[in-house]
């Protein structure tokens, strides 16, 4: 019992003292949720460079004609290229920017859930701190407490129920000043994960102080502003230009088809250059 109190007393009350201001800086400045939100707007920004990007240019060589009574056939040597529905490019441009807006807002809502962290572990451990000092004042008149009924116990003023129920009252209270540092404990490890440090720290030395809420409580209605609500807005946003984007993809393609061709046969080789006929191609739906 000893060198546990010991050990959690060096652990919790000998460590670095800072505000809840400095805590949310720390915790801001310091999170790996920002940074992998930062490869995804990275991410988000270069997919709407794509948006218009055309499919890749291919090259052909046929040999059209070629049969048992003609070996020669008539050779082909040429580039193709296929361009989808124009309207499928600015739907899948709108799609992608409306994914890099996504990753913008989520920003805000990380900013507001990191704060929201910070402050219910460091005032939860504000609370226990404070805890821990009204328990230390208990043990203290427990204690004068149980040897005034032990001496009187002692000189036969008192029963020996009266000193076991002192001794029972000591004992319990001194269960909960272990239980409350161990409570600390997991909210200093809470505290430093949320500000990635690997410190033990702790609230300001001082009483607790009455939280301000800004809520109108004449008026508690739900601010429209609020970053998790923009995001889910934002939510449906990307699903309707989803939509619009798998329309225009039901619509033709077009290709077409650049060659240099010679005729065989003739006494005179002539070289062709032409285009062919642009295709559209329409889906079939089941």
């Amino acid at each position: 019992m000893v060198f546990l109190f010991s050990t959690i007393g060096f652990k919790a009350f000998s460590q670095e003292r800072i505000g809840i201001d400095n805590a949310i800086g720390m915790a801001l400045k310091s999170n790996r949720q920002f940074q992998v939100n930062e490869a995804e707007i990275t991410g988000a920004t270069y997919n709407v460079k794509t948006a218009n990007e055309i499919p890749k240019t291919g090259v052909f060589v046929e040999n059209e004609d070629y049969r048992p009574s003609d070996k020669t056939g008539i050779m082909k040597i040429g580039i193709t290229q296929s361009i989808a529905w124009p309207g499928l490019y600015a739907a899948r441009k709108e799609y992608f920017k409306q994914q890099l807006k996504y990753a913008n807002l989520n920003t805000e809502v990380l900013n507001a859930n990191i704060k929201k962290d910070v402050r219910t572990a460091y005032y939860q451990l504000w609370y226990l701190q404070d805890r821990q000092k009204l328990y230390v004042e208990l043990d203290s008149i427990y204690s004068a407490m149980f040897k005034a009924t032990e001496l009187r116990f002692k000189t036969g003023d008192v029963a020996a129920l009266d000193k076991i129920a002192a001794e029972a009252k000591l004992r319990e209270l001194q269960a909960q000043l272990v239980q409350n540092k161990q409570n600390m404990l997991v909210q200093q490890q809470q505290l430093m994960m949320l500000l990635n440090r690997n410190e033990w720290i702790l609230p300001v030395e001082q009483s607790l102080e009455k939280i301000k809420m800004d809520v109108d409580v004449q008026n508690p209605s739900v601010d429209a502003s609020h970053p998790v609500l923009a995001l889910q807005q934002q939510n449906v946003n990307i699903a309707s230009s989803n939509i619009a984007v798998q329309k225009n993809t039901n619509k033709p393609e077009f290709s077409g088809r650049f060659f240099s061709q010679r005729l065989w046969g003739q006494k005179i080789r002539l070289r062709i250059l032409g285009i062919s006929i642009i295709s559209c191609i329409w889906p079939w739906r089941l």
